[in-house]
């Protein structure tokens, strides 16, 4: 068994972060009522606070570019596009992310025209040197490039989010852990793991309970489902963890109950530990080739 898989290890987590958790919060924090209607209705107020700093501007960008061009991507990168921009929260269309790229190139390269042909009869004026042209084709090529960094921008911060997010991985199971061995209920502890664990993790699990309260999914466990569909290829421990918690809903045996919650978290300690390990062995020797 891995040095983080013994049930000592993981009771001492336990015991180590429950006294932390009640220290910060007070004994009783988990005897309040589970979701309510500010945690999951004021999702969109929270997701505005959230990302307004850094992509306010960017989908106010899009949206306005999509209404002056709406230029539409091929339906393979609209595919990819569209779950991007679906796991970072963005208020944005695949066709507004290529809208934006489309305009911001067609400036360029009209501004680069413009101070390619004034430039142009500078130099026969003897005004400027001809190597000066070689600015105006310089925007030209830029907007060129901007082009597709603009466009595929719901893509690179989505790579951002999922790091981000893989770091608050072990903290959202132990919390849900954490909340569940002391009453069973998933809903709650899901609302109990988003309100502590900080962004970007937390408003996805406000956005769980969000498309429940809105009807999207009639039940939070195919909310869940639908949600570890995007980590199963990139952190497959969350994915099995959570599955795990899940499953000890159906436990009739209190004890077998417990057992299958801290399972689920030796499972998610035990992978974090092994993909450390290995990202170390990777490491090692082009360090000491070096």
């Amino acid at each position: 068994m891995g040095i983080l898989g013994s049930d000592g290890n993981v009771e001492k987590i336990m015991g180590k972060y429950g006294l932390k958790i009640d220290t910060r919060l007070g004994p009783n924090m988990m005897d309040m009522p589970g979701p309510d209607k500010v945690f999951s209705k004021d999702y969109n107020t929270f997701r505005n606070e959230t990302l307004r700093t850094d992509t306010g501007f960017y989908e106010q960008a899009c949206n306005f570019s999509e209404r002056i061009l709406k230029v539409e991507p091929k339906p393979e990168e609209a595919v990819k596009l569209q779950q991007a921009i679906e796991k970072t929260h963005l208020n944005i269309t695949p066709a507004g992310a290529y809208s934006l790229g489309t305009l911001t190139m067609i400036l360029l390269v009209i501004l680069g025209l413009l101070i390619l042909g004034i430039s142009y009869f500078l130099a026969l004026a003897g005004v400027i040197c001809a190597t000066q042209i070689m600015l105006p084709i310089i925007i030209i090529f830029t907007g060129i490039i901007a082009m597709k960094f603009i466009s595929n921008y719901p893509l690179h911060l989505m790579m951002k989010w999922r790091l981000q997010a893989s770091n608050q991985m072990v903290l959202c199971i132990l919390y849900i852990v954490m909340y569940m061995r002391h009453t069973s209920n998933l809903e709650h502890a899901i609302k109990f793991a988003g309100e502590h664990i900080g962004n970007p993790l937390a408003l996805d699990l406000r956005k769980i309970l969000w498309d429940v309260e809105t009807q999207k999914y009639s039940t939070i466990k195919e909310a869940i489902d639908v949600y570890l569909l995007q980590w199963k290829d990139y952190n497959l421990e969350f994915v099995e963890a959570f599955h795990l918690i899940g499953s000890s809903l159906y436990e009739g045996n209190e004890q077998r109950r417990v057992e299958v919650l801290e399972k689920s978290l030796e499972i998610m300690l035990e992978g974090t530990y092994n993909n450390m390990m290995h990202y170390a062995q990777e490491t090692k020797s082009p360090i000491q080739a070096v």
